[in-house]
């Protein structure tokens, strides 16, 4: 299991295209289930047939979104790739995925349906997650885009950042004498992106002494 992700913007106009032409067209030889979705389109039809979540697609019909012009635009989205073999009634008794799953920030990735071969999770409007089961079709994705990140080594250097955030703020937080509770935890998670993440672009080459001056700043306002 592997996946990547990419700032959309890095996609340009054709947005799921590009990634279609990466994988070349392997789309096409599975069906597709769009749940959890915001959307735009001006079709009027499209609009209805995208009223309700667990659309079903094939990849034909799926690729017809995007190739050879975007006719909708998904905002936040799970697009899952299943098998043709497998009929649409056994799909229909998963429990419907959800683009915000945390399980997209694990350092083991996970589709969110045991059958799924594929996810394309349009995320929060800015972000494309790819997770696949094929291996070879995330590493042809990223070699085609060299500004997509492996999902699940960046989640591991993130995750590892958080913790040390995370036990510096406790220290700091114990010899001021401040009361850990779920209000404050959540002032760390500033910290993170106040040191981390600079627009589209990650740093994640932080320093204990970085995250200690950064703690230090909030901690002083609390």
């Amino acid at each position: 299991m592997k996946g990547a992700k990419i700032a959309r913007k890095y996609l340009g106009g054709g947005d799921l295209a590009a990634l279609f032409e990466a994988i070349e067209n392997e789309q096409k030889n599975y069906n597709w289930v769009v749940t959890d979705h915001d959307f735009f389109t001006r079709e009027e039809p499209l609009k209805q047939r995208l009223s309700w979540t667990g659309v079903f697609f094939t990849g034909e019909e799926l690729t017809e979104l995007f190739v050879p012009r975007r006719r909708v635009t998904f905002i936040d989205a799970v697009l899952s790739a299943y098998p043709k073999e497998i009929p649409v009634r056994e799909l229909q008794t998963y429990k419907l995925p959800e683009w915000q799953s945390p399980g997209y920030w694990q350092e083991d990735l996970e589709l969110q349906t045991p059958q799924a071969v594929m996810e394309l999770v349009p995320w929060d409007g800015y972000e494309l997650l790819f997770l696949s089961r094929r291996d070879g079709l995330v590493d042809s994705f990223l070699r085609a885009f060299p500004q997509a990140l492996d999902l699940g080594e960046t989640n591991r250097r993130e995750n590892a950042v958080e913790r040390r955030i995370t036990e510096i703020f406790h220290r700091a937080a114990k010899e001021r004498g401040i009361l850990l509770t779920e209000k404050t935890e959540k002032y760390k998670y500033s910290v993170f992106q106040s040191l981390c993440l600079k627009g589209d672009e990650e740093n994640l080459e932080v320093t204990d002494e970085e995250i200690g001056a950064e703690v230090e700043k909030l901690l002083r306002g609390l």
